[in-house]
């Protein structure tokens, strides 16, 4: 148990290490014109499964809803509505976003689950063999 928790808390971290990361990568491409909006969401997943070290469904979902989150942060931080810059006004007009950028901010979310995941530890050959030779 003791050990999970520990494992929860560091795949936490992971991903804010990653969002953070993703947005910083973000910002820089956009500004020389890339959208690369699946990025932060996939850096978000690969932190969480990195900083966890096991495999966990549950963070999966955690870094797919972070994922997505971020991507419709990022969304209305960098690229707002014209008619009002407000979140609010933003967030109950999400839907009307270019169906690309939604799109591609659903698969960050999608990227975010696969590798926020984690994966089963690695059994090594040298484990495979009796410790007393």
């Amino acid at each position: 148990m003791k050990g999970s928790i520990v494992n929860l808390v560091l795949g936490i971290i992971g991903g804010v290490v990653g969002a953070l990361v993703g947005w910083l990568i973000f910002a820089w491409l956009l500004g020389f014109g890339m959208y690369a909006m699946i990025l932060p969401g996939a850096l978000v997943g690969l932190g969480v499964g990195i900083g966890s070290r096991s495999f966990s469904v549950g963070l999966g979902v955690f870094a797919a809803l972070a994922a997505i989150a971020l991507g419709v942060f990022l969304e209305w931080k960098y690229l707002p509505f014209v008619a009002d810059e407000s979140l609010s006004y933003f967030l109950k007009n999400v839907l009307q976003i270019n169906p690309i950028h939604l799109l591609m901010i659903v698969a960050g979310g999608v990227a975010g689950y696969w590798f926020g995941q984690g994966r089963e530890s690695a059994t090594y050959v040298s484990d495979s063999y009796p410790k007393n030779h």
